[in-house]
């Protein structure tokens, strides 16, 4: 137990260094209220005070920790957020979030690790509590914190190729696609997005075949378990769906989206 201790203190004062929090090890006073607790030397790895260290106690506040790394390794400390109202809805510490503020990712980093606030930290936690059936997609395809039972995956203007989850989770390519093509008189407004543009329905429907042919089909027989192409329709000035974005015309083949959707069924 002492040696994990040891373990979690290096890795916390790694944290510390890569979040620019400055940390100077002392000895703890011998009121500390923590019914374990261990303090440190981080270069030699002395153990400077203990009480307890070598009784067994739940993880608690060390998966904290390796939120703190993961934040740090996604980068953008900077980037924003709104503060969810599910976020806020725990019981012991926090760092006194209330929906609706904007706060930086390096925000909720010190939150995590100075006030060891469980707000910061409980989002994904919370929906699954709410219905433990459910496989709750946590990061659709952004920033994954290496929970959950599902790995979910964008992927757009690259060849995806399939690789096993090393936390043996489901793979899901939960965006992927977006092929676009504008059709007159159908559209929103001029704008247009999209990832790879086509001039007709045609050229859009072979490169949509080629797609699923050369990368779907190949990663679902490796143990892709899900995928789901952009999009169903147009939206606004996204111009990368099946349909127009006034409903009134299917820019694919039907019988060539049909064929695709029977071989990838077992």
């Amino acid at each position: 137990m002492k040696r994990q201790l040891r373990k979690f203190t290096a890795v916390l004062a790694a944290l510390a260094a890569s979040a620019g929090i400055s940390v100077t090890a002392v000895a703890a006073p011998e009121n500390i209220s923590a019914v374990s607790a261990i303090v440190i030397e981080a270069d030699t790895g002395t153990a400077l005070w203990e009480k307890n260290a070598d009784e067994h106690r739940a993880m608690a506040s060390t998966t904290k920790i390796m939120t703190a790394l993961l934040t740090i390794e996604a980068g953008g400390l900077d980037r924003e957020f709104t503060v969810d109202p599910l976020a806020i809805l725990v019981e012991g510490t926090s760092m006194g979030l209330r929906e609706g503020d904007r706060v930086s990712r390096r925000d909720l980093l010190y939150g995590i690790l100075l006030p060891s606030g469980n707000d910061a930290a409980n989002a994904a936690a919370y929906i699954q509590k709410l219905d433990h059936t459910r496989i709750i997609d946590h990061a659709s395809g952004w920033h994954d914190q290496k929970i959950g039972k599902l790995q979910s995956l964008h992927v757009y203007f690259r060849p995806y190729h399939f690789k096993p989850d090393k936390l043996h989770r489901a793979v899901a390519l939960t965006e992927f696609g977006g092929y676009t093509l504008a059709v007159p008189g159908h559209t929103w407004g001029e704008k247009r997005f999209g990832y790879k543009g086509f001039r007709d329905s045609a050229s859009l429907g072979e490169a949509f075949r080629k797609l699923y042919e050369t990368r779907i089909i190949p990663a679902k027989e490796q143990g892709l378990c899900a995928c789901v192409y952009t999009q169903l329709s147009d939206v606004e000035d996204e111009c990368n769906g099946f349909v127009t974005y006034d409903r009134k015309v299917v820019k694919l083949p039907k019988q060539l989206v049909r064929e695709i959707s029977l071989s990838l069924k077992d």
